[in-house]
């Protein structure tokens, strides 16, 4: 049986070396709904993807202390704040942790593999369970409560677990403070192409081969507002992009054999009752008229 709580240590000089965190996120066979309705077309059609094995995912984003184990020369722009997320690193910089990770870590099962995690995976250890905007709720006020977000973080990012409330899984952080890379391409039409019941994975598409595919990146920062944070908003940014916005967390997964999805139950009426594919129109969010995912955000002054 695999344990609630990972630590793995990484080396700093120390003799016990610094500690990275991370928690078991549950298989779900039977799949979970992933997307909304009524916000974001990119966000549409609400489809059922199955997670076929456990995994494990960092507690917190990556912090400043732990990245400059890695690279000590880095910058961040808010620098300083070791228990701070690490910022202003690109995609290609975070995948090189976790090569790096694999050789270097202490405490380090075997056969498990560090990754950054697909955005399916993300979005159902975010929600861990939950359908609202936020795994707190819905409305400004459940994020405000778990999230740093341009209307409570003073401009600038906060030590990781400052908020003090986990999600049920236990994990800090997911709405709002850094942005979190995936390894996913960018597809603003990728739900729509995926069947129902999708073993999740990273999204390709036949451009990934290029030099600068767009890579897709979750949870919003401390730059943005509430909409830009919930569970299911998507957004984009090329892969050497580097800025004060961006960070990512740590996923170890154990290569295997892949579960054959469970047939869901048929219960009450339409598709979503049926844990399949959500194409229902619903009523439409404050600031769901906004569609500002075909081109690059202009972060605020």
């Amino acid at each position: 049986m695999l344990p609630d709580d990972l630590t793995l240590h990484l080396p700093d000089g120390s003799p016990s070396g610094l500690p990275l965190h991370l928690r078991l996120i549950p298989a779900c066979p039977q799949g979970f709904l992933m997307g909304s309705r009524g916000y974001s077309d990119a966000e549409k059609p609400r489809h059922r993807v199955i997670i076929p094995q456990p995994f494990y995912l960092g507690t917190f984003p990556v912090t400043q202390a732990q990245f400059a184990c890695f690279l000590p020369e880095h910058e961040n722009g808010f620098p300083g704040q070791p228990e701070n997320p690490a910022e202003n690193m690109d995609w290609n910089q975070a995948r090189d942790f976790m090569a790096w990770l694999k050789t270097q870590a202490q405490n380090l099962p075997s056969g498990w593999e560090p990754r950054l995690p697909c955005e399916a995976e993300w979005e159902y250890a975010c929600r861990a369970g939950t359908e609202t905007e936020y795994w707190s709720g819905d409305g400004e006020a459940a994020l405000r409560e778990v999230g740093w977000y341009d209307g409570n973080s003073e401009n600038r990012t906060h030590a990781v677990g400052e908020k003090g409330k986990p999600n049920p899984w236990g994990l800090h952080d997911l709405h709002g403070n850094v942005w979190e890379w995936c390894e996913d391409v960018w597809d603003s039409k990728g739900y729509a192409k995926r069947p129902d019941g999708w073993l999740a994975a990273p999204w390709t598409r036949e451009d990934a081969a290029k030099e600068h595919p767009n890579r897709v990146v979750r949870g919003g920062s401390w730059n943005d507002t509430a909409w830009w944070c919930r569970s299911a908003f998507r957004f984009w940014w090329p892969p050497r992009i580097r800025d004060r916005f961006q960070g990512f967390r740590v996923l170890l997964a154990l290569p295997g054999p892949v579960a054959e999805p469970e047939e869901p139950a048929r219960q009450g009426g339409g598709l979503e009752g049926a844990g399949g594919r959500d194409d229902r129109p619903g009523d439409r969010k404050a600031g769901a008229g906004l569609d500002p995912l075909d081109a690059l955000r202009k972060p605020k002054p």
